[in-house]
């Protein structure tokens, strides 16, 4: 097996094991299927599918209940799927691409800050 062939199986790899986790919060999580726009030519046309997940999170942007206690906030993160991986979220509606701007860094502090509903 050639050096780049053994790369592009490890990348293969790696999104495969990052899937495996994706698909698991999209069943725990309101979850839906988008694809990205067909006009932007930053992706490949194999990598316009996205599945999106509502999470909540414990954050402090000065919204607090009574007494001071943390309000539980929804927040979107997002994940680009491959095609030949769309079957393992066949589960999940299709709608509309409704993203909220959420940056790869924010995505993950997202994470980083999840709650139970």
């Amino acid at each position: 097996m050639s050096e780049i062939e053994e790369l592009r199986k490890q990348k293969d790899q790696a999104y495969w094991e990052r899937n495996q986790l994706v698909a698991a919060l999209s069943k725990l999580f309101p979850s839906w299927l988008s694809r990205h726009d067909e006009n932007d030519k930053e992706w490949e046309d194999d990598w316009r599918w996205i599945v999106f997940i509502e999470i909540y999170t414990k954050e402090l942007e000065n919204k607090y209940e009574q007494g001071g206690i943390m309000v539980k906030h929804k927040r979107q993160v997002s994940w680009h799927i491959h095609d030949r991986e769309f079957e393992q979220f066949a589960h999940l509606p299709v709608r509309s691409n409704i993203w909220d701007g959420h940056s790869t860094e924010e995505k993950y502090r997202r994470l980083q800050n999840i709650m139970k509903r």
